[in-house]
């Protein structure tokens, strides 16, 4: 039997938006100065430590994130198209309270966000099926390799459910997951385990 592969999660840092509880999705928002020190105190966990490639969803607070990273393991960050947040459309930049993409906002508001992201959004199936091929993928190319992705909560919640042979379409009621904490699966595209689950100790 081979070496097993592992694949490492990293959210991307604290950025505007999130600070103050706005809708990301394929919109960018700047780190912020506690964004950018979380980046540095996850590159400096890694360093040392062998990583044979890093991929990043192309949007730049997980870029800027990827490529503090990747300076501390000596790699470069590559960009993964399948890696991004889910596109929420007209629902991007509103306040999450009131318009949260997964229904759980004031019911008030509930006609508006089915319909914006039915008319705006990116379809919920071509979501997962763009996040768990870029996984299944990585994971062939890399296999008995250890790799690290830098991506979003969403696309975390999705590869999570994925890798645990749980339904994936679960994926908007998973988390919290802190901003550059840690997952880490180790094994193969049929059998994962959990080796860290958002870990976030090197954060404090």
């Amino acid at each position: 039997m081979g070496k097993p592969t592992s694949i490492i999660l990293i959210r991307h840092g604290e950025t505007e938006y999130t600070r103050v509880h706005r809708i990301h999705g394929s919109t960018d928002a700047s780190l912020t100065d506690k964004g950018l020190a979380a980046a540095r105190k996850t590159a400096d966990h890694f360093r040392g430590q062998t990583i044979d490639a890093i991929y990043s969803s192309p949007l730049g607070r997980a870029m800027k994130t990827a490529k503090i990273i990747g300076e501390a393991i000596a790699r470069t960050p590559v960009p993964e198209a399948g890696l991004e947040e889910r596109g929420y459309g007209w629902l991007e930049g509103k306040p999450m309270k009131l318009f949260e993409p997964d229904f759980s906002g004031p019911k008030i508001f509930l006609p508006y966000v089915k319909f914006a992201l039915k008319q705006s959004g990116e379809d919920s199936d071509t979501f997962l099926q763009r996040v768990t091929t870029a996984f299944d993928r990585i994971a062939n190319d890399h296999s008995g390799q250890r790799v690290m992705l830098v991506t979003h909560w969403m696309p975390i919640s999705v590869i999570y459910l994925h890798a645990t042979g749980q339904d994936a379409q679960r994926y908007r009621s998973m988390g919290p997951w802190t901003a550059c904490g840690i997952c880490e699966f180790k094994g193969d595209p049929r059998n994962w385990e959990i080796i860290q689950l958002n870990a976030d100790g090197h954060l404090s």
